[in-house]
């Protein structure tokens, strides 16, 4: 069969995933097994289609399979009070109120940047 005809899964590990969330490898691992996206097991390895992770991150809004830069791909709260200049108060006020998406991750609350600049650049 030629390699031209396999069809190629793109994937993240799961120290990318740790990276595009910025949080801790045991957290991005306890997130793995919660199976909120789908994920694959080889042996020890293990591999998150990136169109499974995609749909999960963007709340089903926006699918793309291609593989994101393996970059920060979310803001802190902390973050997200220095760019408004508010308190972390308030800043948890926004999430309440649903003004842009974020994701709980265990403990810690993450806004994807791309979600916090539409909104931003919306007001």
């Amino acid at each position: 069969m030629a390699v031209d005809k396999l069809q190629v899964i793109q994937t993240y590990t799961v120290d990318e995933i740790a990276v595009i969330l910025d949080i801790g490898r045991n957290a991005s691992y306890t997130l793995v097994n919660d199976t909120l996206f789908s994920c694959i097991r080889v042996g020890n390895l293990i591999r998150i289609p990136c169109s499974s992770f995609n749909a999960w991150f963007y709340d089903d809004k926006i699918v793309s399979y291609d593989k994101l830069d393996i970059k920060k791909q979310v803001y802190k709260i902390s973050e997200i009070s220095k760019i408004l200049n508010i308190k972390k108060t308030s800043s948890y006020a926004l999430i309440k109120d649903t003004v842009f998406v974020s994701l709980k991750i265990g403990n810690s609350i993450r806004i994807p940047i791309e979600s916090f600049n539409t909104w931003l650049n919306d007001r």
